[in-house]
């Protein structure tokens, strides 16, 4: 398996993969601020994923983790970020995939499935915001985390320039939204699920923060990968 990936301008992508090398693929996508580690193995997604049969690879956003770190905002464009996400794909030998994003990471998979629907097998799209987010929040929210670091800085303001709009109907591939009832950044996750005949589920208490380690998103993320 590759333990990273090296994307289209060059930035190393640090890659994660675990569970059956026969099985289909899930690609997990973490959040702004956080990494395939913190959102993905810490959070208990391995051993649901993997021994229910998928493969879990799952890779850290250029500016996070253990992945390469530009300085300039424009390497932090939402499709330059897709076209990272393909790649992995690719490099993984995966012609389609189950999508598996959270907070920002589920955005991605939105554009993911705009540009190459051909490639989603699945969308499941945790802690999503009906509106993309602004540099202004995004710095905060880093600044918030005690996370005063450049690199995150020009994502925030790459990620938040010229990005495509969100589609805006059914995107004719099986979509689930969770989110929590606490999460004060996911707002419009409902309205966002019916704009996209999606299935929605709320997590009763949950916040934006703990969300990602509950049963029950596990649970109804495993339901949607089996309706494909």
């Amino acid at each position: 398996m590759p333990e990273s990936v090296t994307a289209a301008d060059g930035v190393r992508l640090n890659v994660i993969e675990l569970g059956p090398p026969d099985g289909d693929v899930v690609l997990a996508v973490h959040g702004f601020a956080s990494s395939a580690e913190l959102n993905w193995i810490a959070a208990g997604w391995e051993r649901p994923l993997t021994e229910a049969g998928y493969r879990l690879v799952a890779f850290d956003l250029r500016g996070h983790g253990a992945s390469d770190r530009p300085a300039d905002p424009d390497a932090y464009r939402l499709t330059t970020l897709a076209g990272d996400a393909l790649r992995v794909l690719d490099a993984v030998g995966a012609d389609r995939a189950h999508w598996l994003g959270y907070s920002l990471g589920s955005r991605l998979g939105l554009e993911v499935a705009r540009i190459a629907p051909d490639r989603v097998r699945t969308l499941s799209l945790g802690g999503p915001a009906s509106a993309d987010p602004t540099a202004d929040r995004l710095i905060t929210m880093a600044d918030a985390l005690g996370l005063d670091d450049p690199a995150l800085h020009a994502f925030a303001t790459g990620v938040s320039t010229d990005a495509p709009p969100m589609p805006d109907a059914p995107l004719g591939i099986p979509t689930l939204v969770v989110a929590g009832t606490a999460d004060d950044i996911a707002i419009g996750a409902e309205q966002l699920a019916t704009r996209f005949g999606a299935r929605f589920v709320e997590l009763p208490g949950r916040t934006h923060t703990n969300a990602i380690t509950s049963r029950a998103f596990k649970d109804a993320v495993l339901e949607n990968l089996s309706t494909n």
